[in-house]
Order: C-alpha cells, then structure tokens, then sequence
C-alpha cells in the first residue's frame, strides 16, 4: 500500500508500523523483499509461547485501527487505486481448503478441542463444536465467504510471529513504546474481524477476553481518527454497529486459527513449524500427519482452548 495517501492529506502522524521497504526482485523463482533490519532500533519478537497482556493488545488494536482505516478511506477516495491494489490479490485460506492435508488438520485439531472438554460440565459447547469436527471445510469456507461492504486490505497473516515490538526496557521487555507488523504475504481484502480475531484469539486468555469491548472500542477510536484526518466519516466508512455485527459472524476466523496455531505456539524447540507449512510436500503426501502428530504442551493447550470455547459460547458466537 502507498502511505504517500496519507501525506496528500498533510497527516501529521503517517503510519509508520511497517518497515521501511528497500528492493525487491519479482523474477519467478527468485522472489525477495529487502526490509530495513527494525532489530537495530530495538523492535525484538516476543517468545511465541507467551500470551498477550492488556498493554501489548491495546497497542495492537490501536494499531490495526489506523491500518485498515487507510485503505477504507482510499476505497472511497480513490476506488479505481483500490481497485488496482486489491484485484491481483486472492483468498489463499480457501485455496488450503481445497487440499485434503489442510482440511484433515482443521478436523483433527477440532475433534482434539472437543476432546480437552470435560461432557459434565461443557455438553452445551461440545454439541455446537459437533460441525467443526464433522464439516470442517464448510465451516472453514463459509466464515471465509465476507458477502459484506465494510471491507479494506488486510495484513492476513497475524500471529505473533509476525509482529515486532519496541520497549524502554529492552532486557525484560517492559515499557511498550511501539510496533511493527511483519510478512504480508497472506495479505487479502475483506473485514477487518479476520486480522482482529486472528490474532486476538491466538495469543489470548480469559482476562483480555473478559474485556473484548473495551480493545474494540480502542480499535474503533483509531480507526475514527485515522479516517478523519483523511477526510473521511468513519461512520459511513464502518459504523461501529456493523464491527459488531461482523464480529459475531466473522470472529470464528480467529477461533478455528487458534486450534492449530495455539498447538504451534506451545512446540518444543526442535519441532517449531509455521501453519504455512501446513501446505508443504511432505504434508500433502500424509495427509497432514506430520502437523496433527506434533508434541506440544497438552496441559497448557487444554486451559488455552478452553478458555476461547467458553468466552464464545457465552457470546453465543460459536
């Protein structure tokens, strides 16, 4: 995206989350992105296995905010340079749940949720979790299937991989002061709530679930800002109404990640793997084996799941 819109509209706060771009080669074969080395002025990645805490999601919310406000206000403003932007970019989740391995790990990572629930005290949940485990693919692809307006250009792939994060402190880590997202190469165009509930659903507990309306309403605030200062209505753009309306439709993105992507977070060193790789040589040839056999924390898992089936079923979203 040109983050030179911004400047055009003399904004004094650009958007700056992203590093610096330096060349890129896109001979076939041969594709690279050179981005500045961020580490050099202290953005560092958190350790995978660790959750989120209350000043690292309101950051991120705040940050998506003014993300995906640009591309709104240039889909109103300039709907011919979005429409050039987002034509050559396509929907590579629903291309994974035309391949048997991919589908195989959404199932099996379901039936595993099903499984960590204990019938005593969670029948209710596990009866709704019945689909995930039976029509894995048609889950997956309709809560893929945005038939909505409120769209704009997504980061995509929002795990906590892919997110750097500067501090005062940079020994233990304290005193957030900024971030950066990395790797768009899952980048899509659609509801904000895929990004939102991608990451906010992969890397959190009870405690942040417990206060989901206080980080939208931090979200929804950058947003509004950031669209105002382009010169836009945030209200026509994106009513804070149809987030809402979006996220309980849509949040179960986010939900149906965090089977697999938890279980990658609480990975041994020496089995680390990314969910790209779901979709290698050697997983399509046993079926996604490979990813559903790997060995993880089974007990942290547990309490992690449980914690975002519960937080959906009391929002009636599952």
């Amino acid at each position: 995206m040109d983050f030179s819109f911004e400047e055009d509209h003399q904004v004094l706060k650009h958007f700056n989350s992203i590093p610096e771009y330096i060349i890129s080669d896109g001979q076939l074969g041969k594709e690279i992105i050179v981005l500045k080395d961020i580490t050099k002025e202290g953005f560092q990645l958190r350790a995978k296995d660790l959750l989120l805490d209350d000043d690292h999601t309101r950051l991120i919310f705040k940050t998506y905010g003014h993300f995906h406000a640009i591309s709104f206000c240039l889909k109103q403003q300039k709907p011919e340079e979005f429409s050039r932007l987002t034509k050559p970019l396509f929907n590579i989740w629903k291309e994974f749940c035309e391949k048997s391995s991919f589908v195989n790990i959404l199932k099996s990572h379901a039936q595993t949720a099903y499984e960590v629930l204990d019938p005593s005290k969670h029948s209710d949940i596990m009866e709704k979790l019945k689909k995930y485990v039976e029509k894995p693919k048609e889950v997956f692809y309709e809560i893929l299937d945005y038939d909505g307006k409120y769209f704009g250009i997504l980061h995509g792939d929002c795990w906590s991989n892919n997110m750097m994060f500067k501090y005062q402190n940079t020994l233990n880590q304290s005193k957030l002061e900024d971030m950066n997202l990395l790797d768009f190469q899952l980048v899509i165009a659609g509801t904000p709530v895929y990004d939102l509930s991608y990451f906010f659903y992969t890397g959190g507990s009870k405690e942040l679930f417990d206060k989901l309306e206080d980080y939208l309403n931090i979200y929804y605030e950058s947003f509004s800002i950031s669209s105002k200062n382009l010169g836009n209505d945030p209200n026509e753009l994106f009513p804070r109404e149809e987030l809402t309306r979006d996220w309980k439709r849509y949040s179960k993105f986010g939900m149906m990640l965090s089977l697999l992507v938890t279980k990658l977070k609480l990975l041994s060193k020496e089995d680390v793997i990314d969910l790209i790789d779901a979709d290698d040589e050697k997983t399509k040839t046993d079926n996604g084996e490979q990813f559903v056999n790997l060995k993880y924390n089974k007990t942290l898992y547990k309490k992690r799941i449980e914690e975002i089936l519960i937080h959906f079923h009391e929002r009636d979203t599952l």
